[in-house]
């Protein structure tokens, strides 16, 4: 993968009108990543191979993707690099890449897990004789 030499994702910038049909973000978590015909759906045209978008990972252990004002969508969940189809607005494929070589601390996201309810056994116990 190649950065761009013009554009640094990580810089808070706003998108253009044209970027954000492209799915562009520029900011805190903006990283590049690689796409296939990536673009609003209702639009048509092409914008090359690479965007800078909103990436995240939860507890660091996998990536989740957010493409304009779309829900977070999720990358291979075990942390695997691979394809996803982009998130409902948008129509292409986003390439993940490893949560391994992805993730550090500007994008760690803390997740807390929520126990179910405790229950308490309030029945009582009799011995027969």
């Amino acid at each position: 993968m190649q950065g761009y030499s013009n554009r640094l994702c990580t810089a808070s910038v706003t998108p253009s009108t044209n970027e954000l049909v492209f799915g562009y973000y520029f900011g805190s978590g903006g990283r590049c990543t690689g796409v296939t015909g990536l673009i609003q759906t209702g639009y048509s045209g092409t914008d090359g191979n690479f965007r800078c978008l909103q990436l995240r990972c939860p507890n660091g252990a996998r990536i989740q993707v957010k493409v304009g004002n779309s829900a977070w969508v999720d990358c291979p969940v075990d942390g695997d690099a691979g394809t996803i189809a982009a998130p409902s607005g948008f129509q292409g494929t986003i390439d993940c890449p490893t949560a391994a070589s992805m993730c550090d601390s500007e994008l760690y996201f803390a997740v807390s897990t929520t126990a179910g309810p405790t229950t308490t056994n309030t029945e009582a116990w009799t011995t027969i004789a």
